[in-house]
């Protein structure tokens, strides 16, 4: 079961990103994009952690949960 379920993670994973990839694609033939740039995609990231973040991991009813999400993002950005 567990492996089931791993595997299944892993498979959702991929049919997800290619989904993302081909959907971007398809919009950027469609309309004008641009790419921010790195610097400011990390403040965003940075407003994020340091507001949202820090302030649902103190909540006394949901900061369990969402310590346990922070972990798995952390392992997912290795």
């Amino acid at each position: 079961m567990l492996k089931a379920g791993r595997d299944s993670t892993v498979y959702a994973d991929e049919v997800n990103g290619k989904s993302q990839k081909d959907s971007l694609e398809g919009l950027k033939k469609a309309i004008p994009t641009t790419q921010m740039p790195a610097a400011e995609i990390q403040k965003m990231k940075d407003a994020v952690y340091k507001g949202i973040w820090e302030q649902m991991k103190s909540d006394p009813q949901k900061g369990a949960v969402f310590k346990l999400l922070v972990e798995d993002v952390a392992r997912f950005n290795k």
